[in-house]
């Protein structure tokens, strides 16, 4: 998935919102693909997920995530999703967020 935009370009298009898949790599989530874009037309986004954050505290556990983020100057209502495994492991995250008015 790492560099492919078409998943999470749908979800801007198809609902209005903004979306990023972000996989585990040695403990840390890591950005593979967004549709964040800077005011230059490149991607955005952070590449690494702040392991203390409260999204990431929710994913620790096993749970999603739901609140506000700041993302480019702009308050965002947000959603982060574990992907996991058949076993149950999380292995990534699929986030969406949507700007407030």
């Amino acid at each position: 998935m790492h560099g492919t935009f078409p998943s999470v370009d749908d979800v801007q298009t198809e609902l209005g919102g903004t979306a990023a898949l972000f996989v585990k790599s040695s403990g840390a989530f890591v950005l593979v693909a967004t549709s964040v874009k800077r005011a230059d037309g490149s991607r955005s986004g952070s590449p690494i997920q702040d392991p203390q954050g409260p999204a990431m505290a929710a994913i620790a556990k096993g749970y999603a995530y739901s609140g506000e983020a700041d993302i480019q100057g702009r308050t965002y209502t947000t959603r982060y999703e574990p992907i996991r495994t058949l076993k149950k492991d999380v292995i990534g995250i699929f986030y969406v967020a949507y700007p407030k008015r």
